[in-house]
């Protein structure tokens, strides 16, 4: 619960400080960018939130940042024995 809430957290000061300045905070679909990647190569690791179906099936949601400052949020999908069944990526960005 307290990984969620922190994620949220960012997620909102993200958005209020794009909202600040003018331009409305979105995510962008980075179909290059993959969790473990990210980790390999030197991003900061921000957070992490999981959630989990009855079914056993789960989603670990993780937050990035590079040396730039560039922000990334992966989802990987996970089936009931835990072997990895698809995820995600999504740049931060912002719509003018």
């Amino acid at each position: 619960m307290a990984g969620a809430l922190r994620a949220l957290g960012f997620v909102l000061l993200f958005m209020a400080t794009s909202s600040a300045s003018g331009r409305e905070a979105t995510w962008i679909l980075d179909t290059q960018a993959e969790s473990a990647a990210l980790a390999r190569t030197g991003w900061q690791f921000l957070g992490t939130t999981g959630l989990s179906w009855p079914d056993g099936r789960q989603a670990i949601v993780t937050f990035w940042r590079s040396s730039l400052g560039d922000v990334v949020r992966c989802i990987d999908y996970y089936n009931s024995n835990l072997e990895t069944s698809g995820g995600i990526c999504h740049r931060s960005g912002v719509q003018k």
